[in-house]
């Protein structure tokens, strides 16, 4: 990189060779010439950086997105400089919106841009385009991102599903646990995106039995289920129970086993509900009168359709319960 390596010994026309570079660069229909240029300025960096940033002030939003692109490439550590970028976090042009986010995450620290990327979720107010540059960039740092957290949990309820899905799996690689997390998952389980719902699932199961809020959770979003489908209502409580699995509470248990004597489930999803509440830790009386009633049921329903082996699993599950907490 002779230009690079000019400016740096000669500081004196550095000014001038930048201009020009920035000049081949800025060109439509130099294709060579312009990557040439931009390795060029990236290489050369902070003596560089100023009249960079005096590019953003440009009219052409093509000419400020390409700049903005320069700098992806380039370290931005004073603060005058990032507020530069940021300024176009807000441009009306979605795509040099966009571009500065991406610039921001590239040049600038970890612990500059995430907060203020956090800042931009909770506030609800950035374009579609930064706001899922803005997901997906946390979603690459991890755990370094967990000062994000706040803004990611809000982005959970975005309007875009696929920026719910990007800001879930961000907080997941974060290793969130704390309560507002479970509160957006308990949200995330009525979503009307499938992936969604079932990774909400996976996520309030895997937080095992130390977060009880979990199982709090579950058991409101068991109570309150208002879907209409027949097929999708079953899978909902299928789910749902199975999820409990990870916390085997008395509490829960409870609130399965009134599922038990539900007709208008499917027997399969019923005989999940029997199978949870027969499980080694569920060991609470209180289920005994329902699990009884459940058996009856389940005898009737034998007397007008004996053949049924669904139905007759089931009754076998209820017994075995029954003998196994009483």
């Amino acid at each position: 990189m002779f230009a690079a390596w000019k400016i740096s010994k000669y500081p004196k026309e550095a000014a001038t060779s930048v201009r020009r570079l920035l000049r081949i660069y800025l060109s439509d229909d130099l294709g060579a010439a312009r990557e040439y240029a931009r390795n060029s300025i990236a290489t050369v960096g902070k003596p560089a950086l100023n009249q960079v940033l005096a590019r953003l002030n440009g009219e052409e939003p093509q000419a400020v997105v390409a700049v903005l692109n320069l700098l992806t490439s380039m370290h931005v550590d004073d603060a005058e400089g990032a507020k530069a970028i940021v300024a176009k976090l807000s441009d009306p042009n979605e795509a040099v919106a966009k571009a500065a986010a991406q610039a921001l995450f590239c040049s600038t620290k970890t612990e500059f841009c995430v907060p203020l990327f956090s800042e931009l979720l909770e506030s609800g107010k950035a374009n579609h385009a930064v706001r899922s540059t803005v997901v997906w960039s946390l979603a690459t740092l991890g755990k370094d991102g967990a000062a994000a957290t706040p803004g990611l949990i809000r982005a959970m309820s975005d309007k875009d599903p696929e920026i719910r899905r990007m800001s879930l799996g961000a907080l997941e690689k974060i290793g969130c646990r704390n309560a507002p997390f479970v509160q957006a998952l308990a949200r995330a389980i009525f979503d009307d995106d499938k992936i969604l719902r079932d990774d909400a699932f996976k996520d309030l199961a895997a937080l095992g039995a130390p977060e009880r809020s979990g199982e709090e959770v579950l058991i409101e979003a068991l109570r309150n289920t208002e879907i209409k489908d027949e097929k999708e209502r079953n899978q909902f409580v299928r789910d749902v129970i199975r999820a409990f699995d990870r916390f085997r509470g008395n509490k829960s248990a409870v609130v399965v086993a009134t599922f038990l004597a539900n007709t208008k489930l499917e027997v399969g999803t019923r005989q999940v509900a029997a199978e949870m509440v027969g499980k080694p830790g569920i060991r609470t009386k209180d289920i005994l009168p329902q699990l009884r009633k459940s058996l009856e049921g389940v005898r009737g329903e034998l007397e007008r359709d004996p053949e049924n082996n669904a139905l007759r699993q089931l009754e076998r599950t209820i017994q075995q319960a029954i003998a196994d907490i009483d």
